[in-house]
């Protein structure tokens, strides 16, 4: 199964390429300060991925995700989390019965078949949300994807190129998602140094900077409109690069699967997609050993195993806003 479901306020909708299904219902949350917002999903097989995404234009409060489902209830970290509260994500379930879902840093994978369930996102703040992209979608954890004969041609422009292999060596091999992010923030008018995307995108609880949440609010706070989206298709990335959009895109490859890679293999790696060549999609590469040699051509059939094989989520950035939007 596939299905993505995206809820924005009305000035948001126009900004944003992929299609919207309305607006959120916003209701009291469980806090003096908070509002929260349902998705409804519909019965899901096992072994398929929930991407939830929430995004709000410039500074809002902390927000997190919940899922439920009849005897499961499984609530993601909160984003931003903090060191000292030591938030992790968790799954509660009835006793005696299987979870539906198992939680991860950003997303959840389902272990049964499920019934029926809902995602809500709890957002704290006084005033109801505005300005703000919430997106849930889905798709199996692992597919096939189709190759088609050529990829098209096209390529957006993106001024930055930036290898992480040259920030300073403590961190030099973990910040692969702020520097892709750093390029794609690099193609608006307005965007943040490297160091303080860096910075933003660190998460304390899992000590780790390839928070996906954490790089959107980001991207929020700077008056830019994205969301993280599960792609199954390859159609459907050309059709944003059509409409000059890059992709942030989260991939992963065994030795010898993605020939010209600085990588040689790995479980987890974010590059930026700007565009394609015919058999050959062009790429920025975070992990290039220096600035000159993060423009990257790899093969067509070659990349959308690595993206699109296993969960297929990519940051999708598409515009900015003033401040009064």
């Amino acid at each position: 199964m596939n299905l993505t479901i995206r809820l924005a306020e009305r000035s948001i909708q126009k900004l944003y390429p992929l299609p919207v299904d309305g607006e959120a219902n916003w209701y009291a949350g469980p806090g003096l300060n908070s509002w929260q917002a349902d998705i409804a999903l519909p019965a899901l097989p096992r072994d398929h991925i929930i991407v939830p995404s929430y995004m709000q234009l410039h500074d809002h409060g902390r927000y997190h995700f919940e899922f439920c489902n009849g005897d499961t209830k499984s609530i993601l970290q909160y984003v931003p989390g903090m060191a000292e509260q030591q938030e992790n994500a968790r799954t509660e379930v009835v006793a005696g019965k299987v979870a539906a879902v198992s939680t991860h840093i950003d997303c959840w994978h389902t272990t049964t078949d499920t019934a029926t369930s809902t995602v809500t996102v709890v957002v704290e703040s006084a005033d109801k949300p505005c300005n703000y992209l919430l997106v849930v979608g889905l798709r199996p954890l692992n597919i096939e994807p189709e190759i088609p004969p050529t990829g098209g041609k096209v390529v957006v422009p993106v001024p930055a190129s930036i290898s992480q292999m040259q920030a300073e060596a403590a961190v030099a091999r973990r910040i692969c998602s702020p520097t892709a992010l750093q390029m794609a923030l690099s193609k608006f008018t307005r965007h943040p140094s490297w160091e303080a995307t860096v910075s933003a995108c660190y998460d304390p609880i899992s000590k780790a900077y390839g928070s996906w949440p954490l790089a959107i609010r980001w991207a929020g706070k700077q008056g830019v409109v994205g969301a993280v989206e599960v792609f199954s298709h390859w159609s459907d990335a050309l059709a944003l690069l059509q409409q000059q959009i890059p992709m942030v895109c989260s991939i992963r490859f065994n030795s010898g699967e993605l020939k010209h890679a600085p990588l040689t293999e790995t479980p987890g790696h974010l590059v930026l997609l700007y565009g394609v060549d015919g058999n050959e999609v062009l790429v920025k590469d975070p992990a290039a050993a220096d600035h000159q040699n993060v423009q990257r051509r790899y093969a067509l059939e070659e990349f959308i195993n690595a993206w699109l094989c296993r969960r297929g989520a990519a940051y999708t950035l598409a515009a900015q806003t003033t401040n009064g939007v």
